[in-house]
């Protein structure tokens, strides 16, 4: 009994050991993330985007990338304050809009972004790794006048995840071909002709749709966005009935599904929104699910409408630079854990269907369509399920006319 007990207690001494440098790296982050936190509460700033961190020589590395999204996700997590911009939307941002975002920042960019998305905080971060711990020090600057809200310094020791990312520079990739201004009638075309336009990254998956806090994106290698869609019912709403008798409508919409939009976030509210796809005949995608079989549909367009809250009631209004092309089902599929192609012919569409699309694609999963039933409280549904896919590839092709 004595050297079972022995045993369990070096276990647990073995357990505490190997997890402390893992504990004291999210301890060190939370509390810094706390007291920026209260700074940018206290300059009554309501929305703010952590950038790439760089090592002393301004290169962007997987470790800088990695600490940037830890403090992106406990900034976002500490305060209810101020909006943290998702990184995969900030990212699409700055290759939309050509910017150079890392931890070194020029006046210019940070006005830029200001402008294109409201932020009015950067956070940027200056890594340095030593033997045993990894040194960092962050600031909060103003996009208006580059004033420091906030400079803070710390060190965590280096985990096992630390040591296998450390060093490794993130290459930036060759700028893509600058699109032509929007056309009189329509958005903006393609940089270069080619056979193919591929939607992302020129698109981001950054419009969500239905029960839209059941949502998570996530960014993975070789241009695959992975959406992972947790079953239950939270909102906030976004949906056909969000309000009903000018009141939020509590009822979950029974679906979640994000639009791939261009700018990141525009419903048909920026002038230069969308590409002009005409010449286009067909768009082709890669699709699978991770978790089993699932029942997906996918759309293009229909971004035409938006809640119209300066009335007395809420009502729906039609958006100044809607897409030319309705709302089209490219129909439902069942998706495996194989990855699938599928296609859907625009041939027959006229050509000015194309001239401005600003949802350049999209994906929706609804209860219906996957056997999940609505609680007898109407609250969410009897058993929470989780469906995650997967996909790459989304592609608008010319035809041989």
């Amino acid at each position: 009994m004595r050297k079972f007990s022995f045993t369990l207690f070096l276990i647990v001494i073995f357990l505490m050991v190997s997890h402390y440098p893992l504990m004291a790296q999210e301890k060190e982050i939370k509390e810094l993330s706390l007291i920026m936190a209260e700074k940018i509460v206290k300059e009554d700033i309501k929305t703010i985007a952590v950038v790439d961190f760089t090592d002393l020589q301004g290169n962007v590395t997987k470790l800088g990338r990695f600490l940037a999204e830890e403090f992106s996700v406990v900034l976002a997590s500490v305060s209810k304050d101020f909006k943290v911009i998702e990184r995969i939307n900030l990212k699409s941002i700055v290759q939309e809009y050509k910017l150079s975002v890392t931890g070194i920042i020029d006046p210019k960019t940070a006005t830029k972004l200001g402008e294109i998305k409201g932020v009015e905080a950067l956070i940027t971060g200056v890594i340095t790794p030593f033997k045993d711990s990894v040194r960092f020090s962050v600031k909060a600057l103003k996009t208006d006048d580059g004033e420091i809200i906030c400079a803070l310094a710390g060190n965590i020791p280096k985990t096992k995840t630390i040591e296998e990312i450390e060093g490794e520079e993130i290459k930036t990739p060759s700028p893509e071909p600058t699109p032509i201004p929007p056309t009189e009638t329509g958005g903006k075309l393609p940089g270069i002709p080619t056979k193919s336009f591929f939607v992302y990254p020129s698109y981001t998956p950054s419009g969500y749709m239905g029960d839209i806090c059941d949502i998570i994106v996530e960014e993975r290698p070789e241009d695959i966005v992975r959406f992972i869609y947790k079953i239950r019912g939270r909102g906030p709403h976004e949906w056909e009935w969000k309000y009903v008798n000018c009141k939020p409508n509590p009822r979950p919409c029974q679906f979640a599904g994000v639009m791939y939009l261009n700018p990141p976030s525009n419903w048909g509210e920026w002038p230069d929104g969308g590409f002009d796809l005409r010449g286009f005949q067909c768009v082709k995608w890669e699709a699978r699910s991770v978790t089993g079989t699932v029942n997906v549909e996918f759309i293009i367009g229909g971004v035409v409408w938006r809640w119209d809250d300066q009335k007395e009631c809420l009502v729906r209004v039609p958006v100044p630079y809607p897409d030319s092309m309705s709302r089209t089902s490219l129909g439902i599929k069942t998706l495996t854990e194989d990855w699938q192609s599928f296609e859907y012919d625009l041939s027959d569409r006229p050509e000015e269907y194309l001239k401005r699309i600003v949802g350049g694609f999209a994906w929706v999963i609804s209860w219906g369509s996957n056997q999940v039933r609505l609680n007898e409280a109407g609250t969410g549904p009897e058993q929470p399920q989780t469906f995650e896919i997967e996909i790459r590839n989304i592609r608008y092709e010319r035809g041989d006319k």
